[in-house]
Parts: structure tokens; C-alpha cells; sequence
């Protein structure tokens, strides 16, 4: 069975690659770590990068499991008033909105907001911004039709 963390990051992923104000705003996504260079140019501010910090998995006597991940996006941007723009646009895109996943085995049951915060990171950038950092934590719900393969 693949990771499950994996094809909810997928999900995210693509949804944030349907939002072109999400992608202005809070930048590129990444998922868990931050390159060092995006097409020959240093990572620069705003830019967002999500983690799946815990999954656990509801099994029944069917063929359907639940799956409920903690999704964290950190956002870094230049002022605490991009910051909080950008949060709020990650809440408008994905607060109790299902995701887009490829596979009809899984159907999002909800992507709950859990936590927010916005925060001073006490780091200047080169311009003399001070970056800011809004942290959002979402608890996803998922289920999922268990399908076995052969070995």
C-alpha cells in the first residue's frame, strides 16, 4: 500500500496549482523541504511548504478505511499584513473543501481547520523586510477502499 500522506500532499498539490491568487500570494508550494534554487534562482519569499506530521487509519470490516492526516503549511512572507493576506487565502482554498484526488478508491470527507497563527520570525531579508511566518494546521479526513494486489 503506498504512504498515505503521500497522496493527500498529491491532492494539495494539485489543488494549489489551480490556485493562481494562492501561488501570488503565498508562493510556490513545497512538500516538506525547502531546495535551495527553483529554476536557477534562489528560493526567495513568499513561498509555503506543507508536511503530513501524523496519519491515523480507522479500519472497518469492509473494504473501506478512514484515514485522518494533520496538514501543516508554513507560509513565509515579507510583512506580517502578506502573511496574513496569504493565510487567508489558504483558508478560503481548503477549509472544508474536499480534495482533488486521481484515485476513485479515495473520497475526501473534509479538511478541517485546526490551528492558526501568524508570527515574526525576527529575520530581515536583504531588503530589510521582516519575514513573517503563518502557520495553519488542518486535520484531513479521508476515506479510502482498500484494494489488494496480487503478489
Amino acid at each position: 500500500m503506498p504512504a498515505p500522506a503521500d497522496s493527500i500532499i498529491a491532492a494539495v498539490t494539485l489543488a494549489w496549482s489551480g490556485a493562481a491568487n494562492l501561488q501570488n500570494l503565498a508562493g510556490p508550494l513545497f512538500d516538506s523541504e525547502v531546495p535551495e534554487s527553483l529554476n536557477d534562482e534562489p528560493v526567495v519569499p513568499p513561498y509555503t511548504v506543507v508536511t503530513a506530521e501524523k496519519s491515523h487509519f480507522e479500519w472497518t470490516f469492509e473494504d473501506t478505511y478512514f484515514e485522518q492526516t494533520r496538514l501543516e503549511f508554513c507560509v513565509y512572507c515579507l510583512g506580517a499584513a502578506a502573511a496574513e493576506e496569504a493565510a487567508a487565502l489558504i483558508h478560503a482554498t481548503f477549509d472544508w473543501k474536499p480534495l482533488p484526488f486521481a484515485l476513485s478508491t479515495s473520497v475526501s470527507l473534509w479538511v478541517q481547520p485546526v490551528d492558526y497563527a501568524v508570527n515574526n520570525t525576527f529575520t530581515r531579508y536583504k531588503t530589510g523586510d521582516v519575514v513573517y511566518r503563518a502557520d495553519l494546521s488542518y486535520d484531513v479526513a479521508v476515506q479510502r477502499r482498500y484494494t489488494s494486489t496480487p503478489s
